[in-house]
């Protein structure tokens, strides 16, 4: 027993003797002056910057302490990046057990500018490690790569990192192109690392705080937030704020690494579009354009679909945004679910008020094709559409249209340019529209220079109820409009690139028809029983010019039909007088029923 004491004393006083040993050395040797020697022209050459070191220390049982260093630009002058210090602490004593422990890994204050010039290439890209030339002359032969162990094969040790903190951490970019924001990016981040006998039981735990400002023209946006997160599961909260708007976007984000389940909510009070658009076209336009450059393996990086990353994300998350604005339109309460799941959108529950209506509506959209391919439909209630048209202040460009309206639609289509969408949307639906004023209108200027009267250049309707198709390119229009002057049914087609072919049937109350007696004789032949004058027109051209023509064949079938029923009832009075000199009885009977009344009705096939 003794002599298994004195062995364990002498193995300790052996270890003891080579740590001190050791410590001793590192001390008087490692000193700051070789510690710099060794390093920085390394480092520099790897790089080929000029690069500064304010001092290094380095100690058996302190660790390792690098503090103010500084990479310059490749003009040895302007500092690319900068480190205010560098601490690595770690304990010894679990090395005997082959574990790796790390108390403490501190970056304190990183600091980096990236410049992108005038011929499109970043300062960062003359790093010696990225810039090496290429060979020339005859190809050098191909390296075979080296066998990486595969992720399950054990390592030597086991590595924990107790925490690791890049403190005030800085990145300033500047675009001298002008099309890119110049962006200071701040973040500060904590970690603890644990890494066990293979790469795939690596786990971590952190947090990142951050803030982004940019300014580019009128527009100073700041993106800020927060963001927990662990080797299974990202939790974030994000601001935007830009022009006193502000926009929140919470959410988690599941098994982000392999295929990433992402939960993502968007809310806002108010935003204001018309301040943003104004802002976006007081944007600076580029200097000019860089020429793309290829990999340099001459392959380009395959696209999300290749990779099959497209198949395995997805996403849900609601939308509410309690005011946007645009062009003087308040909408209010825009809500909305949706979900993205094998390349398929799927936006449901889509509720807004505006104008004193509602507007609700579903989409799916399938975005596995070339070509989006979507349906859904769209249900307006009670929206005053000459609320509308006042806000936008369309009413000076296209005349005045107001109606309270109602619209149940469904439509299909594909496509994401209006080129395509124009050929291939489909929709079919009902509309139906009361208190309906259309005033000045290229239509209704156009109608009542034709006939003549400018009170039709301001119509008032009761209602307008009709459906519609839209079919390759044009929207197939059935209405029917009722007022107490006026009335018209409609039953043609508008493009949708603006073209007409709309035949129309105006019927005009009696106040009308004194003064288009006066200006066509033919429209005492045009009065209905019920006294309203019956106009048939076909307009053509476009919506904006368009040209209205008289129906011709149809007015003359309608005369023609009006000519024959009076010379009908003129004929049969004077017949029924002659019979009544002869005696015949006609009171209480159906002159129709009377010989001359079948003499006439054969002759004129009535």
């Amino acid at each position: 027993m003794g002599r298994l004491l004195k062995i364990i004393t002498v193995l300790v006083a052996v270890i003891v003797v080579i740590i001190v040993g050791l410590a001793t050395f590192i001390h008087f040797y490692l000193t700051e002056g070789r510690l710099k020697a060794l390093i920085i022209p390394q480092a520099e050459r790897s790089l080929g910057r000029k690069i500064d070191v304010g001092s290094i220390k380095a100690g058996l049982f302190t660790g390792i302490v690098i503090k103010d260093v500084t990479i310059k630009e490749a003009d040895g002058k302007t500092d690319f990046a900068r480190l205010k210090a560098f601490v690595l602490r770690y304990s010894l004593l679990p090395l005997l057990h082959k574990n790796l422990e790390v108390n403490t890994i501190v970056v304190d204050s990183p600091f980096v500018r990236l410049i992108r010039e005038k011929d499109g290439r970043f300062n960062y890209e003359s790093l010696g490690f990225l810039s090496k030339p290429a060979h020339s002359g005859a190809r050098a032969p191909r390296p075979m790569a080296p066998s990486s162990p595969p992720a399950s094969e054990a390592l030597p040790l086991i590595l924990t990192v107790d925490r690791i903190h890049i403190k005030d951490a800085k990145v300033e970019l500047l675009d001298k192109m002008g099309e890119i924001p110049e962006t200071d990016a701040k973040a500060d981040m904590k970690l603890s690392l644990k890494l066990g006998r293979d790469i795939s039981s690596m786990k971590y735990d952190g947090e990142l705080i951050f803030s982004i400002t940019s300014r580019y023209g009128n527009l100073n946006p700041l993106i800020s937030g927060n963001s927990k997160f662990n080797q299974k599961v990202v939790d974030f909260s994000i601001d935007l704020l830009t022009d006193g708007q502000r926009i929140s976007l919470t959410g988690q984000a599941r098994d982000y690494l392999k295929a990433p389940n992402i939960r993502l909510d968007v809310t806002s009070e108010e935003i204001d579009l018309d301040k943003l658009l104004a802002a976006a076209a007081s944007l600076p336009s580029g200097k000019g354009a860089a020429t793309p450059r290829k990999p340099a393996n001459g392959k380009e990086k395959p696209t999300t679909k290749e990779t099959g990353m497209a198949n395995r994300i997805q996403a849900n998350g609601k939308l509410d945004l309690k005011k946007i604005v645009y062009s003087g339109v308040v909408m209010r309460n825009l809500m909305a679910n949706y979900q993205y799941k094998d390349q398929r959108l799927t936006i449901k529950d889509i509720s807004a008020q505006i104008a004193d209506g509602t507007i609700n509506s579903a989409v799916a959209i399938d975005l596995k094709k070339t070509e989006p391919a979507y349906q859904g439909n769209l249900l307006i209630k009670g929206v005053n559409l000459g609320k509308i048209m006042s806000d936008l202040s369309l009413t000076k460009r296209i005349g005045a249209l107001s109606a309270i309206t109602g619209l149940n639609l469904t439509f299909s289509g594909e496509g994401s340019t209006w080129p395509v969408l124009r050929q291939t949307l489909s929709a079919r639906g009902d509309y139906h529209l009361k208190d309906v004023k259309i005033e000045e209108t290229p239509i209704t200027k156009a109608i009542s220079l034709l006939l003549g009267l400018k009170e039709l250049n301001k119509l008032q309707f009761d209602t307008i109820e009709g459906n519609l198709k839209i079919y390759h390119g044009n929207v197939l229009l059935k209405s029917e409009m009722s007022g107490s002057d006026i009335s018209a049914s409609a039953d043609g087609k508008v493009g949708l690139d603006g073209r007409l072919d709309m035949p129309l049937t105006i019927g005009l109350g009696p106040k009308f028809t004194k003064r288009l007696k006066s200006r066509a004789s033919i429209t005492r032949y045009l009065i209905t029983e019920n006294g309203q004058t019956v106009i048939s027109l076909r307009l053509v051209g476009t919506v904006s010019k368009p040209i209205p023509r008289l129906n011709m064949t149809a007015i003359k079938k309608r005369a023609e039909k009006e000519i024959k029923k009076k010379a009908f009832q003129v004929l049969e009075k004077a017949l029924d007088k002659k019979s009544n000199k002869k005696g015949q009885p006609t009171s209480g009977t159906n002159n129709k029923g009377t010989p001359a009344g079948q003499l006439l009705k054969e002759f004129f096939g009535r």
